[in-house]
């Protein structure tokens, strides 16, 4: 049995908080849909960017739930270096990530929440790479395959994801010194925890 409602309501503001609070209940959206719904309402003055960010938001959100929300913790934590709530991750994001933009939100504003989705799809690739043991960079360095085959034995063999946000953030300073950090977490953190039996969060 079920009971379908029939809702309308003539302002876009109404009806972005109406989706938000009848899909807070039930089974959950992910934090990024709740984070999709926010941004494309902050864009809706402003059609072109509004479009292109809806785009990008598809691209971030094709993944599982569970997928999703590890994708935004991790480089939350990356970028903050700490993590977010374990119920607050949308609004961690909102005024972290995205300097809680007040409205009405002019063209310079709108190009720069487009801007910093786009360079979160940017970093969900990297984290979905790191997350499944691939090697993150088209290699132009000298690493070895053994150098490289490290970040799988890592993440996947000794399963420790906890690492991924200081991947994250180490993607940045270049494949040789990503390579480096690698080598100095296996060693540490094998040692650490598969040897000493210690938590190693």
């Amino acid at each position: 049995d079920f009971s379908i409602i029939h809702i309308v309501t003539y302002d876009h503001k109404e009806a972005y908080k109406l989706f938000q609070v009848l899909n807070d209940r039930g089974k959950s959206l992910s934090e990024g849909d709740l984070l999709r719904a926010k941004t494309l309402e902050l864009l809706e003055t402003h059609h072109a960017n509004q479009s292109s960010l809806e785009i990008v938001w598809d691209k971030i959100l094709k993944y599982s739930q569970k997928e999703i929300d590890n994708h935004l913790r991790w480089i939350y934590s990356s970028r903050e270096g700490k993590r977010a709530g374990r119920n607050t991750l949308f609004d961690d994001y909102f005024q972290k990530i995205y300097s809680n933009p007040q409205e009405p939100i002019d063209q310079a504003k709108s190009s720069d929440i487009l801007k910093l989705t786009e360079d979160l799809n940017k970093e969900v690739l990297i984290a979905r790479k790191l997350s499944i043991g691939e090697w993150p960079f088209r290699t132009r360095a000298p690493i070895t395959a053994w150098d490289r085959n490290r970040l799988s034995l890592l993440v996947r063999e000794l399963g420790l994801t906890i690492t991924i946000p200081l991947l994250l953030s180490a993607f940045y300073l270049g494949e040789r010194k990503f390579a480096d950090i690698i080598w100095i977490l296996e060693r540490f953190l094998f040692r650490y925890k598969i040897m000493c039996s210690q938590h190693i969060e």
